[in-house]
């Protein structure tokens, strides 16, 4: 059942009653979502379209011309020779901050028969890999200027590290080497540093969405490019599918340009505390026209094993042709035996815990707590 207060309602009609009714109906089912299994090289032009179906009704996808991709933000020093940038054992040490993400510290040293410009850049970007930082940042050369690059626009600082050796890297004319420590690299003009302010993040083309229910459908291309669709709750767990040529002509076409000719659709509960250990309970649900037994068990710590089985008690395989399913949870869980105190120490998880920078997590202890750690306090 569900409530409205009228006097909430911008205008009072028997449709928006209608409307506010279903979406409080919708908000505690079965959230129904669709994505593309692969990415695509080149966002679908401003003014292209795909037609969806959900629910009995058709929606139109048309992307807009809003966006861009991100100027790479960069930092250029420069060498006396291309020829000959360092000596063997020299080494070019450069650390690289940007906002609060965790420093990115290069420290390497040039190698024997590799000295010219070429085999420094592909050395430091065997560095950048090392470090884990490829994905962000590259090096490349233009003549003899060094270019150090951040691929996603976000503006950052380099560094000279204390490794550095002299007469090698030069900004603005002056050795980057000035002292034996990290240092603030500053150039010959006066309060010139070096820090990259030309960068600029990418901004996300939009994507609008007519027909069928207003507000219904969300749709955007993720970091992956990847076409990601969003439909709410569905009271009979419908899913979203894309009409053939036989249904709306050009589609199968368009399906292709938004790489969602081969979707993966999911449907996703809501969230509810996890059942006691030792008690799995066990529903039917059907997949096109494939009946399955879900099972969930609660076990150790919190977590919760699921596993979908067909008529014949087979683990389906092919996602695109079957199903699958999983159990997502906030609850993170490690074994700490061997650590002693929290200063310095690298804490393994029992899954992949897709926290960022910034984000909030609660500490709690699962015998004595670490030094440094209070039981159930809150850490960013």
């Amino acid at each position: 059942s569900s409530t409205v207060k009228t006097k909430d309602l911008e205008n009072i009609t028997s449709s928006t009653v209608a409307a506010e009714i279903a979406k409080k109906l919708r908000s505690d089912t079965l959230i129904a979502s669709v994505s593309g299994k692969s990415s695509v090289n080149e966002l679908p032009e401003a003014g292209d379209k795909l037609v969806v179906k959900f629910a009995e009704q058709n929606y139109t996808l048309t992307m807009l011309d809003n966006g861009r991709d991100a100027v790479p933000a960069t930092a250029t020093l420069s060498v006396s020779s291309a020829d000959t940038v360092a000596s063997a054992g020299n080494r070019i040490h450069l650390i690289l901050s940007a906002g609060m993400e965790p420093e990115i510290d290069l420290d390497y040293t040039v190698q024997a028969g590799q000295t010219n410009i070429s085999s420094i850049v592909s050395g430091l970007n065997t560095a950048l890999n090392t470090a884990g930082a490829s994905d962000k940042y590259t090096f490349s050369f233009r003549g003899t200027n060094l270019i150090l690059s951040r691929k996603d626009g976000v503006n950052f600082q380099p560094y000279k590290g204390a490794n550095q050796t002299t007469n090698i890297l030069f900004f603005d004319g002056v050795d980057i080497r000035t002292g034996a420590g990290r240092e603030t690299i500053n150039g010959a003009t006066t309060n010139k540093t070096l820090i990259t302010t030309d960068g600029k993040l990418s901004v996300e083309r939009e994507i609008e969405i007519s027909g069928g229910e207003k507000n219904r459908l969300n749709a955007y291309f993720d970091e992956n490019k990847k076409l990601q669709i969003f439909a709410g709750g569905s009271l009979s767990g419908q899913q979203i599918i894309i009409p053939d040529d036989n249904s709306v002509s050009g589609n199968s076409s368009a399906a292709t340009r938004f790489g969602i000719d081969r979707a993966i659709g999911t449907l996703t509960g809501n969230e509810i505390m996890v059942p006691p250990t030792g008690n799995p309970n066990t529903t039917n649900v059907k997949v096109g026209d494939i009946n399955y037994a879900l099972t969930i068990n609660p076990v150790d710590s919190g977590k919760v094993s699921v596993q979908l089985k067909d008529g014949n008690n087979i683990v389906p395989t092919n996602i695109l042709l079957d199903a699958t399913v999983n159990w997502m949870s906030n609850i993170i869980t490690s074994d700490t035996t061997s650590v002693a105190s929290s200063a310095g120490a690298v804490i393994t998880s029992d899954s992949d815990h897709e926290f960022k920078i910034g984000d909030k997590v609660k500490y709690f202890k699962g015998g004595t707590a670490l030094t440094g750690l209070t039981h159930n306090t809150e850490y960013t």
